[in-house]
């Protein structure tokens, strides 16, 4: 275990003055400002706010992981063509390492977004329309469900190219708001970068609860057992890699 947290101490101080870590930075404040300047110009309800403030997150969710996924393997294979990964005597440990880093970073840099949205309506617009827990369980509602999109990306990115990860990013952000329409309910649940927005719905309706109803257990359950699958996927995968990948 100690190990293993010395490369996570050491992939966080290779992103200390990388582009990575300001990405996970910027890009939630420059949300929330752009969001709150909206509300201000449109005099939207604050509850109506806060549900387009989260929607959009959630469906800018696989672009932004697209993105993040492509610049850490970027920097891997400008650091020595990925020989940090592969040259350790426990091969996956240093993976390992990396995508608890990558996971770590969303999870902050969603906390931040929601959390700074919040604070953001009670300071400068004093509207305070729902409480902590809302955020926070919509926060972990959205994260959650993207960690499949998390491992998938980290795949593309590393056996492919930038392009390919933030291009079928793309594709995903948008068909994520295509299947929120009647187009989508058949088909929702077993499509990853639908789950977010599509559990938001009934989280909003009932003030922060999802309903246990058998579509959204079916949901869940499909969720689960995709993410592992994904998982263990990218993992048997990682430990026969050896470092190639199409060019761009």
């Amino acid at each position: 275990m100690k190990i293993f947290f010395r490369y996570l101490h050491s992939d966080f101080q290779k992103i200390k003055r990388s582009s990575i870590l300001w990405v996970h930075i910027l890009v939630p404040i420059a949300g929330i400002v752009l969001f709150l300047l909206s509300y201000v110009i449109k005099e939207q309800a604050a509850g109506s706010m806060v549900e387009s403030f989260l929607g959009s997150m959630a469906s800018a969710f696989p672009i932004a992981i697209a993105l993040v996924c492509s610049m850490t393997a970027e920097q891997e294979a400008d650091a020595g063509n990925f020989q940090g990964l592969l040259t350790s005597p426990s091969k996956l440990l240093p993976f390992f390492s990396m995508t608890v880093m990558l996971l770590l970073l969303g999870f902050g840099s969603s906390l931040l977004a929601e959390f700074g949205f919040k604070a953001g309506l009670a300071i400068f617009l004093h509207q305070e329309p729902f409480g902590m827990k809302f955020y926070l369980y919509g926060d972990i509602l959205i994260y959650v469900s993207n960690l499949f999109i998390y491992m998938f990306h980290l795949f593309l990115s590393l056996r492919f190219n930038k392009n390919v990860s933030i291009g079928i990013g793309i594709v995903e952000s948008l068909l994520s708001l295509l299947l929120l329409t009647g187009l989508g309910d058949e088909w929702w649940i077993f499509i990853p970068c639908s789950w977010a927005l599509r559990l938001l719905k009934p989280f909003f309706q009932l003030g922060g609860v999802i309903p246990m109803n058998p579509e959204i257990k079916a949901a869940i359950t499909i969720c689960c057992i995709e993410t592992v699958l994904i998982f263990a996927f990218v993992i048997i995968w990682f430990t026969r890699w050896e470092g190639k990948k199409t060019e761009e």
